[in-house]
């Protein structure tokens, strides 16, 4: 916060100090401001004080893991391809990607002999490099599915309440009877 002390309004009279009535204004300001402050504070200690006793109305919490493993394996490569990139019926026309068979552009990135035909044992081996580096298989799932409830409910109803003061209210009249009674007793066979 600051204070604006206007020196063009102030009286022409030289009797007053003008650095002392504003040295006089900061102090007053500085002991708002500290005052302030330890308001703000003792109200936000009560508050999470507060909030520290009530019990959340709803959590949600989430385990998770993670795992990881080289895929496809390759024994599984061929089926892979076969079953992702050729597609059901084996045409490569049906599986294209920006008009290139997704096959033939698996096997651009492999070895190819001089005259251009697919040397197998080593374009399995550059495919099955190139599928686990380009491709991932992702699997989500829930480890469990099950949720806890926690709902808060009264211990005593109002009609047990007022069951259990007659009850209490009962057993006490009854045992003051009784007593009387006995200490009536008491005093006649004795004070006779």
């Amino acid at each position: 916060l600051c204070h604006y002390v206007d020196f063009s309004s102030a009286p022409a009279t030289p009797n007053v100090d003008f650095a002392s009535r504003a040295s006089r204004k900061l102090r007053q300001l500085q002991k708002y401001i500290e005052v302030e402050r330890r308001v703000r504070q003792t109200m936000s200690n009560k508050f999470v004080a507060d909030c520290a006793r009530v019990q959340e109305c709803q959590r949600n919490s989430y385990a998770y893991s993670a795992s990881a493993a080289p895929w496809p394996a390759y024994s599984d490569l061929e089926a892979f391809v076969h079953t992702f990139v050729m597609g059901p019926r084996g045409s490569l026309a049906d599986r294209e990607f920006h008009g290139i068979p997704l096959l033939d552009l698996i096997l651009d990135y492999t070895n190819r002999t001089p005259n251009g035909a697919v040397d197998r044992a080593t374009a399995w081996n550059t495919s099955l490099r190139f599928v686990r580096e380009n491709f991932v298989k992702l699997h989500v799932y829930a480890e469990e599915s099950k949720g806890t409830l926690i709902r808060e409910s009264p211990s005593y109803s109002f009609v047990e309440v007022l069951s259990e003061l007659g009850g209490i209210g009962g057993l006490w009249a009854g045992m003051s009877l009784v007593t009387f009674v006995e200490v009536s007793e008491f005093l006649l066979l004795f004070g006779a």
